[in-house]
């Protein structure tokens, strides 16, 4: 089972996507300036889970992503990567704590993402 289209209508926020580019010479990560739409649901659920570094933090919003972007072209996320979430979500700057594939037999089905 592949991503099914009708899913996207339980994601009705659309939020931006830029990749991670380098860390600037001021230790400040640099986002791409090329970014994509995509599809998302947005739940609030506070929650431990452990970041890239194996630490526990507390996450507190989960993003569930459509595998494609809104032109259909193929999205892949980092846990450096820039996510900008509507202002109806949230009004602050929240980093990616933890990024989860879920893959089913036919290959990428939806991104999990922990903020």
């Amino acid at each position: 089972m592949s991503f099914d289209n009708q899913f996207r209508d339980c994601m009705p926020a659309t939020l931006t996507h830029a990749g991670f580019v380098r860390t600037n010479a001021y230790g400040v990560d640099v986002a791409s300036t090329d970014s994509a739409s995509i599809k998302a649901r947005v739940q609030f659920n506070r929650r431990t889970v452990r970041d890239s570094q194996g630490n526990e933090v507390t996450s507190e919003i989960t993003l569930y992503l459509s595998p494609t972007d809104t032109t259909s072209g193929d999205v892949s996320i980092q846990h450096l990567d820039a996510l900008t979430i509507p202002t109806a979500y949230t009004t602050h700057p929240t980093p990616i704590i933890r990024v989860q594939r879920h893959d089913d037999e036919e290959g990428l089905h939806h991104w999990e993402i922990m903020l």
